[in-house]
């Protein structure tokens, strides 16, 4: 799930445990006893955390793939970088190299 600008991630609670969560990337992350001021400071570190990475879902390096660090590279360089066209064609055939290195996702390239 992507989260507009505004939107963040509710801090909820889990009725049958008692339990406070708040929901992320569709992982659930669970902060203490809900209305508890230990499980509201835990969701405001995570919701920091959470936007301190972009608003992306966490992942630990075990699940970060070279396609997902790829991919955040050209929707970072789209929005914050400005290249020539010839230096933009040399940027993706240099990640496609990458990305066939590890066998995965190659329709990024133009």
């Amino acid at each position: 799930m992507s989260y507009t600008r505004k939107q963040l991630p509710k801090y909820c609670n889990h009725k049958p445990s008692g339990r406070a969560y708040v929901r992320i990337g569709g992982k659930m992350y669970y902060l203490g006893n809900y209305g508890s001021e230990a499980s509201r400071r835990e969701y405001d570190r995570i919701i920091a955390e959470f936007v301190a990475n972009g608003r992306q879902p966490f992942c630990t390096p075990d699940e970060l793939l070279v396609e997902d660090l790829i991919s955040r590279f050209l929707i970072y360089a789209e929005k914050n970088l400005s290249y020539s066209r010839p230096a933009e064609s040399r940027i993706r055939k240099i990640l496609c190299l990458l990305n066939k290195l590890f066998h995965r996702w190659h329709h990024f390239a133009k």
